[in-house]
């Protein structure tokens, strides 16, 4: 049976960075699943196009004329945002409705939107939180992009869950989640008056971002701001896929949707979670 897998992210022009983080993950994807073709391509068409990857679309009819039976697409990203929904699952549901030879299975990022946290969000969560071991006197901030046309709700999620977390073991809250977009949710205003309801003092600023690039200056200047509030403030801002812990999340989704969870997904099906 002919099989493949594409991991779609947003993507990456600096190819250190690209390097260090989203060609690991296809690497080791590659190298456990050896007898499966792997792709990786870009959501972003000016840095797809400047790199001469093909689009998913492409990769879908290529896969096709190939007789590929099944293919898992993978997004490579941390929430589902307009990248997802636009770019990943349109693709996937455009191909589905005008093919009945392939069988498409496209898995979710990796936290997920549900009403209620999926073992996968929790797990992933526990995964970053050993990323960013913060002293006993510090609070850790951790930074995602955000939305700056829609809110995106993973990340109140996200602090719900730590709160609720904090209360049933009677610790004080340290963990607090906030977006560079300053439209969206919880914005650098939105945490800093959860820092001063708790009388923090010393913080770890987080970037929670797969790559983070371009977007470290926005961490460090979080930094900034919060030191200007007399907060005393020390950063990790290294992209999250440059820890193998974090890297392993996306092994363990395709080994879990190989070959049993394949097998359930019928001809004309897209499957957006397993």
């Amino acid at each position: 049976m002919k099989q493949a897998i594409i991991l779609a992210s947003f993507g990456v022009s600096d190819p250190k960075i690209r390097a260090d983080t989203l060609d690991l993950i296809e690497s080791e994807i590659r190298q456990n699943f050896s007898e499966i073709e792997v792709v990786q391509t870009f959501t972003s068409n000016s840095i797809r196009q400047s790199l001469g990857m093909t689009s998913i679309d492409d990769l879908l009819r290529q896969f096709a004329e190939k007789k590929v039976e099944r293919t898992i697409i993978l997004p490579i990203l941390l929430t589902p945002g307009e990248e997802y929904y636009n770019k990943i699952l349109s693709a996937g549901d455009s191909f589905v409705s005008k093919s009945n030879a392939m069988r498409i299975l496209t898995l979710p990022p990796v936290f997920s939107d549900e009403d209620e946290p999926t073992e996968n969000d929790l797990n992933a969560l526990d995964t970053i939180l050993q990323i960013f071991p913060f002293k006993l006197n510090e609070e850790l901030i951790l930074l995602g992009h955000g939305s700056p046309h829609e809110h995106n709700p993973t990340f109140e999620t996200l602090q719900e869950i730590s709160d609720q977390r904090a209360k049933k073991s009677r610790k004080k809250t340290r963990i607090n989640f906030g977006v560079f977009e300053p439209s969206d949710y919880p914005n650098f205003d939105d945490v800093l008056e959860r820092l001063k309801s708790h009388n923090a003092k010393r913080i770890l600023l987080g970037s929670l971002l797969i790559s983070g690039g371009s977007h470290v200056e926005d961490v460090l200047n979080w930094k900034s701001k919060l030191e200007s509030e007399g907060f005393i403030v020390r950063t990790e801002t290294r992209g999250l896929a440059t820890f193998p812990e974090f890297r392993k999340i996306f092994l363990d989704r395709i080994q879990a949707a190989q070959p049993k969870e394949m097998e359930k997904v019928p001809l004309f099906v897209q499957m957006y979670g397993y």
